[in-house]
């Protein structure tokens, strides 16, 4: 369980700060498909690839006072919350240093996920997920209408995030299913 705890503060601590429930979901399922050695094992969800015990476990560490989470509201009367790494979890990190060598060649692909926002991350999780389980692209952007139609995702953005996810797979994880895109 430490080894656990000590992956997901470093990678908090390498976004300084993840806005999101759901976003930190989709960051580290995207971040396990092109290797980051996460120990999380995802299903799929209403928002998509969730993983229960990376759920607990994000709310273990806040117990222990690892990870500090801000709760704010949002104009629309929802909760948002803000994790990022606490004093402790900073003194875990430390006593841990040869666990950086796992994320590092995965920084800006890390980096560049926590720009997406938690609605675009979402879309793109699910698309892997249903490539990933063998739906061909022009299956996966039917699945996607129907089980998100609340979301109203555009066919555009739809097309743009299955070439991210071409671009994604092909640089960072050859043959994963850049072949069904």
């Amino acid at each position: 369980m430490l080894e656990s705890y000590v992956m997901l503060g470093r990678l908090i601590d390498l976004l300084d700060k993840v806005r999101g429930r759901k976003k930190l979901q989709k960051i580290v399922y995207l971040s396990k498909q092109i290797g980051v050695p996460f120990s999380h094992d995802f299903d799929y969800h209403f928002y998509g690839p969730f993983s229960e015990a990376l759920a607990n476990e994000l709310e273990e560490m806040k117990w222990l006072g690892l990870v500090d989470e801000e709760k704010t509201q949002t104009p629309g009367g929802f909760n948002q919350y803000t994790y990022h790494l606490s004093q402790k979890g900073r003194k875990l990190l430390d006593a841990h240093p040869d666990s950086c060598t796992e994320l590092m060649p995965f920084k800006e692909i890390i980096q560049g996920l926590n720009k997406f926002d938690a609605r675009d991350l979402e879309l793109k999780a699910t698309l892997y997920f249903l490539l990933q389980s063998g739906f061909s692209s022009a299956e996966a952007t039917k699945e996607v209408k129907e089980l998100k139609a609340e979301q109203d995702y555009q066919d555009d953005e739809i097309e743009q995030s299955l070439v991210y996810l071409e671009s994604f797979t092909r640089n960072n994880q050859p043959n994963a299913f850049s072949n069904q895109i």
